[in-house]
């Protein structure tokens, strides 16, 4: 069992990105650009900026030390926020900069890329790397599940910056920064407070499942006023 768990996991959080992402690349070579966005997004306002100042510069400060002793949860949401301003912000730039005209579809496959990255990256990589018999099977499905859900959450939050850029939705970014500061607030704090693991990932299927039912909606909506218009 631990070992077919472990394949899960290494499929839904390094096997499945790739796959999708070749896939849509060959169906369509525009969307190459497109997931390099995504891709770029992640790797400039994660890895070089937000993750390099949390982990290298922040813990050599004595004050940040002591805060995140002393305040906890303010700390906690403070990291939820970073994370949510940062790739947000970060969505919103390269979209309007890299990409001057998108379709929801091209919204949907740069959280594909974003989403993918992320995965690999943080997880994927890491699994290539342990041992899996000295892991326990649950954490394997766990963290499977996990990266699906934050796969569909990241193409949720990359349509929301969309809409706000190409549908004059003037508000969605905000939208967009305090859901995903939500879902990492309320994931971390349940985490804190030792509630049952499954039921967390639970939470973020449900919330995933959301976000999906939202972007069908969405996307009826943008291509009935096509159909309309035409």
């Amino acid at each position: 069992m631990t070992y077919i768990s472990y394949a899960f996991a290494l499929f839904a959080s390094l096997i499945l990105p790739i796959i999708v992402s070749l896939f849509l690349i060959v169906k369509k070579k525009q969307y190459f650009k497109v997931i390099l966005v995504g891709v770029i997004t992640f790797l400039i306002f994660q890895v070089f900026t937000r993750i390099y100042i949390l982990q290298v510069i922040l813990p050599s400060q004595v004050w940040y030390i002591l805060f995140t002793y002393q305040y906890p949860i303010l700390y906690v949401f403070l990291l939820s926020l970073s994370a949510g301003l940062f790739e947000e912000i970060g969505r919103y730039i390269t979209m309007k900069y890299l990409l001057k005209s998108m379709t929801i579809k091209d919204a949907i496959v740069f959280g594909i890329g974003h989403g993918g990255i992320e995965s690999i990256l943080l997880v994927g990589v890491s699994l290539l790397m342990i041992n899996p018999s000295t892991i326990p099977f649950q954490n394997f499905l766990m963290s499977g599940i996990e990266r699906i859900s934050a796969m569909i959450l990241h193409c949720g939050f990359s349509v929301l910056v969309y809409q706000m850029l190409f549908k004059n939705k003037k508000y969605n970014l905000i939208y967009s920064i305090a859901s995903h500061t939500l879902v990492n607030l309320v994931s971390v704090l349940l985490m804190m407070n030792n509630v049952n693991l499954w039921i967390i990932e639970g939470a973020l299927l449900v919330s995933a499942g959301f976000i999906i039912m939202y972007i069908r909606h969405q996307w009826r909506n943008e291509y009935e006023t096509i159909n309309l218009n035409s």
